[in-house]
């Protein structure tokens, strides 16, 4: 988290001496600085290991894994 840049400093949440980075924060800022709206960016409220059902995680199984992906563009 200390590496990243000021812009980003609100992805950042202090608990004690640690620092850690709200991934889905990040993105977000990132997103919106590269041009696209607010209004254009939803986020998936869903954890890979909650919903192993819908997509692999070898957090939740600890042996079979898969691959998920995801693609962003701008048109």
């Amino acid at each position: 988290a200390n590496r990243l840049p000021d812009t980003d400093a609100d992805a950042v949440i202090k608990k004690g001496s640690d620092h850690y980075i709200d991934l889905r924060k990040w993105a977000e800022i990132r997103l919106v600085s590269s041009g696209l709206s607010r209004k254009n960016i939803f986020v998936v409220d869903m954890c890979t290991s909650c919903c192993k059902h819908l997509f692999y995680s070898y957090r939740a199984d600890k042996a079979h894994r898969g691959s998920n992906a995801a693609v962003v563009c701008k048109i």
